[in-house]
């Protein structure tokens, strides 16, 4: 790695500064670098450039310097304000910066404004391609790609910087993301220098598409905290806040409020427990990351209607990591959309128990602290979450959670890491 006044750099790339799992590996390993250890005798200058503006950023700007390509940044340094595609009603894209225009225009109006929108698009995007390209050429520090999805980032990468590319455990393959065209899944095959990836079925993705590149398998990094919560203080908040009794069992779940996390399946679960006699007093809470009040109506609008307003309490998050999910009697994954790292190895290293759907066609049943009960099935699921609330603690299921910090933990693996950044070379 390249040294700038006695210290090495490192410039993270990717997509967005929304959360996922390659996402929090990057950020974790730029904490990590950034402090100099434990583990890590040298610290780091890391430089973060993503395409896209998003929650993270904050988490990011504290401890590495931030650059978004399409975001103010990236216009301040245009002379300008930023740009945003906007549409009044009759579907007309116009600069957020220029005067509203009427909903009634005729065509012969409307279409040379179009056109010169379009213009002025082009010419900022090559704008700002020419400044990514000029702030990538720098030095010739290593990158890392935090996920195939940023891949078209590599067309601004100059050849003498190696790049190596982090592909998540629980990854789609790179030929299956749909923002990819052909152009950046050909770069993809071939520009990077080396690959990391979370895990061995990680690893067999990228060799069965054809990643020429060396892939070094190292488990993901979590997003963990180090310090473990009060837990009498965090059910004497939740009771201020949201009126649950600190002495009532309490499930909890968390996940976007979109529609591919399903908050309406831990409804119907909170449901199927709730009617069960002698569980009338057993709590749900739905922690719903990156949301808002605005986003939040709908959801409070079911449980007010299926009777559950006491039972089921919505609140809002920034992280998944919350100190209420390692203060639950009983963590609930109930999404039915794909798994990531984020949110199901980061349950596993902080739940005292957690019940999940099945992964990959994995079978249902029980694994230490982890209950796996068959896809789709909501009443499996409650029955699970009731013999989970009836158990006495598990004495091996801290154990379990442990384990999984122990593996997924800068500490552990970011000296694996480091050495594959300070050991890559450019192939051409």
């Amino acid at each position: 790695m390249s040294r700038s006044s006695d210290r090495e750099r490192l410039t993270i790339l990717c997509r967005d500064l929304w959360p996922s799992g390659s996402l929090a590996s990057a950020l974790a390993l730029a904490r990590w670098l950034t402090s100099g250890g434990p583990g890590n005798s040298v610290a780091v200058d890391v430089e973060v450039v993503s395409l896209w503006d998003g929650p993270w950023r904050a988490a990011f700007e504290a401890t590495a310097d931030v650059h978004v390509v399409n975001g103010e940044d990236g216009e301040r340094r245009l002379g300008g304000t930023p740009w945003e595609e906007s549409f009044d009603l009759d579907g007309v894209a116009r600069p957020s910066t220029g005067p509203r225009r009427s909903r009634r225009r005729r065509v012969s109006e409307v279409v040379p404004d179009l056109l010169r929108d379009l213009d002025l698009r082009r010419a900022a995007d090559g704008a700002r391609g020419t400044l990514l390209r000029r702030r990538l050429a720098r030095d010739d520090s290593p990158i890392w790609l935090a996920g195939a999805s940023g891949a078209r980032l590599l067309h601004y990468v100059p050849a003498n910087r190696p790049v190596v590319v982090h592909h998540g455990e629980y990854a789609d393959r790179p030929d299956h993301l749909p923002d990819l065209t052909p152009e950046d899944l050909a770069l993809l095959l071939e520009r990077p220098d080396g690959w990391i990836a979370g895990g061995e079925r990680a690893g067999d993705d990228l060799r069965s598409w054809g990643a020429s590149a060396p892939v070094a398998v190292v488990p993901d990094l979590l997003l963990l905290d180090e310090t473990q919560p009060d837990c009498a203080e965090v059910r004497t908040r939740l009771a201020a806040e949201h009126g649950i009794d600190p002495g009532s069992p309490l499930v909890v779940s968390s996940g976007s409020i979109d529609w591919w996390d399903t908050p309406d399946a831990f409804v119907q679960v909170a449901w199927e427990v709730h009617r069960r006699p002698g569980h009338e007093d057993v709590r749900f809470l739905w922690l719903g990351e990156h949301s808002d009040r605005r986003m939040l109506w709908p959801l409070r609008h079911d449980i007010a209607h299926a009777g559950l307003g006491e039972v089921v309490h919505v609140a809002c998050t920034s992280t998944a990591t919350s100190p209420v999910l390692t203060c639950a009697d009983v963590v609930v994954l109930s999404r039915r959309g794909t798994l990531t790292p984020t949110d199901l190895r980061g349950l596993e290293a902080i739940a005292a128990s957690l019940v999940r759907w099945p992964l990959n066609g994995e079978a249902p049943g029980r694994r230490g602290a982890t209950t796996v009960v068959p896809a789709l099935d909501d009443r499996a699921m409650a029955e699970a979450v009731i013999d989970r609330l009836h158990e006495e603690q598990d004495p091996g299921s801290a154990g379990d959670a442990t384990g999984v910090r122990n593996r997924h933990t800068a500490r552990r693996v970011g000296p694996a890491l480091l050495d594959v950044l300070r050991s890559t070379r450019c192939r051409a």
